[in-house]
């Protein structure tokens, strides 16, 4: 699929957090954490990514037999 294809996508921008890596397990307590302790340590690094959305050429990607239509709203196990 060439490149021009995926950028006539219809998409949207979207900022997905990446845990940044520490030298400790981050914790994110769920109640009052002691006191003198934060609430979380974990730290987000924010990247700003782009969603396509690929329904449109499924079966140029899978092959006819492998797509399948679902209502919206509908879930299957099966592959698309």
């Amino acid at each position: 699929m060439d490149n021009n294809t995926m950028q006539g996508l219809p998409h949207v921008e979207a900022t997905l957090n990446y845990l940044v890596e520490g030298t400790e397990r981050p914790v994110s307590y769920a109640y009052t954490p002691p006191s003198d302790t934060p609430p979380t340590t974990r730290r987000n690094s924010p990247h700003t990514v782009t969603i396509r959305n690929a329904r449109p050429v499924l079966s140029t990607v899978l092959g006819p037999a492998r797509v399948r239509a679902h209502a919206p709203g509908q879930h299957s196990d099966k592959l698309l």
